[in-house]
C-alpha cells in the first residue's frame, strides 16, 4: 500500500507530551475514538 503525505502539522500543542497532559491514553498507533477533554482540546488547537 502507497500512502501520501496530505498535510503536515507543525504544532507544538499536538506534540505527543501535550496530547497525553489533556487525555491521551497511551501512544497513538492507529485510528481511535476521541473522548472528552482530548477531543475538545484538539479542535481548539
Amino acid at each position: 500500500m502507497e500512502l501520501k503525505l496530505l498535510n503536515k502539522l507543525d504544532d507544538d500543542q499536538l506534540d505527543l507530551e501535550f496530547l497525553q497532559d489533556n487525555g491521551l491514553k497511551g501512544n497513538v498507533q492507529g485510528p481511535m475514538t476521541l473522548k472528552e477533554p482530548l477531543k475538545s482540546y484538539i479542535q481548539k488547537s
